[in-house]
């Protein structure tokens, strides 16, 4: 790829606009001319496909009102769409122009009475390897030069940014105590306080599923989403609480703040679920004095930790990885609290320590 300085300038401009601002309607049609100067073209477009939960493309352009008219009446006929989607790449007019494609004379000859151009380029737009649309740029006038190899490449540049300011907007931060869910109510990304929570409830192998699993926390959190998903203007539709190992925890689920494009992008985050309060009063931990208990067995303070953690129900992979301390490590802790306590197990040791 070779630029110029001019060049050079309006691409840090454009990444700076990405870096900077949130990519909504507004962000694309601002940044077109930007675009048109970078790679002397005069028309820029952004596509994102239709898919079972959103039955529309959603266009956004600085074409003429009347092309882009003109353009959804003849969009199923739009053969570099088709060749895009196909081959899962970057697609340029004048390599496929010969070739023959259905309706194509009948699409070229409507939209090139509104706005004729001579060469365009679509770049794939995906989010996670999958395909959510495209992104195109267009020289107008039939009889200019068409789009070089350096502009292709330049422009797919370009675009690799804007992708990645859809998905930052997508995304959001989590906080520690919060979840993003696809449609599907798998976990996307997650702070580590509700990480830890999912683990212990649905297991560390299917805590990003909690609804393809048969525990009885999966039958539980799925009859909820799902009465969170037919109900969702209901303020409260998306609460609900679930017991485990004497402690219980309270949720909500919220569809996430969405940018004109989340519906077109249904595997990415479209919902959060927050972990809003974690009611331990009827926890074994919180009756015991554990300064006196050290003291009497002379538990080592590491020890005291492990102690809390056995009767909250930790296993051992979850002790070590709370503790950031090796399984091995985990066990000779527990080894040595059952022989300073004289029991014999976990069950032995709650009970001890209990009366």
């Amino acid at each position: 790829m070779i630029i110029n300085n001019q060049q050079t300038v309006i691409i840090r401009e454009i990444i700076n606009k990405v870096y900077s601002e949130k990519l909504d309607e507004h962000f694309l049609t601002e940044i077109a001319p930007r675009i048109g100067k970078l790679l002397d073209t005069q028309y820029f477009a952004a596509l994102l496909f239709p898919n079972r939960y959103t039955p529309d493309r959603l266009l956004i352009s600085n074409n003429p009102s009347e092309f882009i008219d003109v353009y959804s009446n003849l969009s199923d006929f739009d053969f570099l769409t088709d060749t895009l989607i196909n081959s899962n790449s970057i697609t340029v007019y004048r390599n496929i122009k010969d070739l023959e494609f259905p309706k194509k004379n009948e699409f070229l000859a409507e939209t090139q009475k509104v706005r004729p151009v001579s060469d365009c380029c679509y770049i794939p737009l995906k989010i996670n390897n999958s395909l959510a649309g495209l992104f195109a740029a267009a020289r107008g006038g039939l009889s200019n030069n068409y789009l070089s190899e350096n502009d292709i490449d330049i422009f797919n540049f370009i675009c690799g940014f804007i992708t990645e300011g859809f998905k930052r907007t997508l995304y959001s931060e989590t906080e520690d105590n919060t979840a993003l869910l696809n449609c599907c109510g798998e976990i996307t990304a997650c702070g580590q306080r509700i990480r830890e929570v999912f683990t212990d409830l649905a297991g560390k192998d299917n805590f990003r599923t909690p609804m393809k699993e048969s525990s009885f926390f999966s039958h539980h959190f799925s009859k909820h989403f799902r009465v969170f998903l037919s109900d969702r203007k209901n303020p409260g539709a998306g609460e609900f609480s679930f017991k485990n190992k004497g402690r219980e925890y309270h949720f909500i689920l919220k569809n996430l703040k969405k940018p004109y494009y989340r519906n077109y992008i249904p595997e990415e985050p479209q919902y959060s679920i927050s972990l809003v309060e974690e009611d331990a009063s009827i926890s074994r931990e919180d009756i015991l004095d554990f300064s006196k208990i050290g003291t009497l067995y002379e538990l080592t303070p590491r020890e005291k930790e492990v102690t809390g953690y056995i009767f909250k129900g930790f296993s051992n992979r979850d002790i070590s990885l709370k503790l950031k301390i090796s399984e091995g490590t985990v066990k000779q802790h527990i080894w040595n609290i059952f022989n300073k306590t004289g029991v014999d197990s976990r069950t032995q040791l709650i009970f001890k320590l209990s009366s």
